[in-house]
């Protein structure tokens, strides 16, 4: 076997023509090859840098790597934890000087009927003695969802006395619907049946929850009745009408305070708001004998049977 070395020691002639290139094509080309080799590479750079920087900005906008947009999570709320100093829970008690003792208890229904032990802040007042007891209570809750349960743990004591009284006491738990989202009310009814048909010894309880908070406003009364009910009611909520305005304070979003002091309302007004739709579902008047007079919080005289 011949070694093939000698091939290259000697150079031989036989085999395939070959026609080298000039050098300055050589050069021509090499330079061409280092040309796109740089340019490659700074190709690559660049869009390495931009897989760097365009994944996490892709991934903060859609929050997933499937192009679904995710809206991001909603600040937690900040409720407020106290009853702040300013907060007028006395305004419009009358009958005597401001006590702090706070609603009182059914007569003959559960302990703490209104469940306001577990709330994280309290307020208390009251005027009045035994004839004629009028008292308010503020209880601030951790959140509303804690103010909401507190409400129907009410209306569930309350009902269960309802259901099974002891002794001539009768109870009666209604619902209002205010027509907002935030707020909720409960309104109850104690009353004594001495006789039948004889009622006697009313008390009204309206609790009125805003955000995380619940006011709870009381008025007694020796007589009962209809009559009796129609204007403590009334009296009730006159009386509370700003406390139960301030109540926005405790919002989600909360209120101005300050300002809603500073409004000089009538106390009128904010139970019956102005714009109110007295009129709605009515027919057109027409003609002399239909005319329609008001709405007017100045009174129309009326025909006395």
């Amino acid at each position: 076997m011949r070694d093939p070395i000698e091939d290259l020691q000697h150079l031989r002639t036989e085999g395939t023509t070959v026609n080298p290139l000039p050098a300055a094509e050589v050069r021509r080309r090499g330079d061409r090859r280092r040309r796109r080799t740089t340019a490659l590479a700074t190709v690559g750079g660049v869009a390495a840098a931009l897989v760097a920087v365009g994944v996490p900005l892709g991934l903060a906008r859609s929050g997933a790597d499937d192009g679904r947009e995710i809206s991001p999570a909603p600040p937690a709320t900040s409720w407020l934890q106290e009853v702040p100093a300013e907060y007028p829970l006395a305004a419009g008690l009358r009958g005597g000087p401001v006590e702090d003792e706070g609603v009182r208890d059914l007569d003959q229904c559960a302990a703490d009927t209104w469940d306001l032990g577990r709330s994280v802040a309290r307020a208390d007042a009251s005027t009045g003695d035994v004839e004629g007891f009028h008292g308010r209570t503020l209880a601030v809750y951790a959140d509303a969802d804690a103010a909401t349960a507190a409400l129907r743990r009410v209306r569930t004591t309350v009902e269960g006395c309802a259901a099974d009284p002891v002794g001539p006491l009768s109870y009666v738990v209604t619902d209002e619907d205010p027509g907002g989202a935030e707020a909720e009310t409960v309104v109850v009814v104690e009353q004594a049946e001495t006789e039948p048909g004889l009622l006697s010894d009313l008390t009204l309880t309206r609790l009125s929850r805003d955000g995380n908070a619940v006011l709870v406003d009381q008025a007694y009364t020796s007589a009962g009745g209809p009559d009796a009910l129609d204007q403590v009611s009334r009296l009730l909520l006159e009386e509370s009408a700003l406390p139960r305005t301030a109540l926005c304070v405790f919002d989600a979003q909360p209120c101005d305070l300050a300002s809603v002091l500073a409004e000089d309302a009538d106390p009128a007004a904010l139970v019956v708001p102005d714009g109110f739709p007295l009129l709605a579902g009515w027919p057109a008047a027409s003609g002399a004998e239909t005319d329609v007079v008001g709405p007017t919080r100045d009174g129309l005289e009326v025909l006395n049977l």
